[in-house]
């Protein structure tokens, strides 16, 4: 190992190969060995750096409105899954508050419901509609 391999590195990172740095190499073998592979590296990397093609500032631009909106959409229905979650939790308390320690049968609940069948109803169907409401209205398909 050769003291002088961490200015041979800095300087080809540099790309100043000075001429006292190749005579060193010269009578070095491995910071001649160093400078033939990192050369043959760095050069390999200055021809794909010219050939690489850059998208335009366009696709760019779309793929992060893409991005966003599809987050976005992730979000709410994210939300829209809680507000489900919760929604049907409270309806179930309802049912369960309206029945009591009765045994349930069906003339019980006809009979605890009375005259709130329409709202019910009306509960019941905004339980259902209301995510596929929000899926729609997020995702653009």
């Amino acid at each position: 190992m050769c003291e002088r391999e961490g200015e041979v590195i800095d300087a080809l990172r540099k790309g100043l190969v000075n001429e006292e740095l190749r005579a060193h190499a010269a009578s070095c073998a491995g910071c001649a060995d160093l400078i033939d592979v990192a050369g043959a590296l760095l050069e390999d990397r200055t021809t794909l750096m010219r050939a690489a093609k850059l998208p335009g500032s366009g696709l760019v631009w779309w793929r992060a409105a893409m991005r966003d909106r599809r987050e976005t959409a992730r979000r709410a229905l994210r939300a829209a899954r809680i507000i489900q979650a919760v929604l049907v939790m409270i309806a179930a308390g309802v049912g369960i508050a309206l029945i009591g320690p009765k045994t349930i049968n069906v003339a019980a609940i006809v009979d605890a419901i009375g005259g709130f069948a329409v709202p019910i109803v009306a509960v019941l169907a905004l339980l259902i509609l209301a995510p596929v409401t929000v899926y729609f209205v997020v995702t653009e398909e």
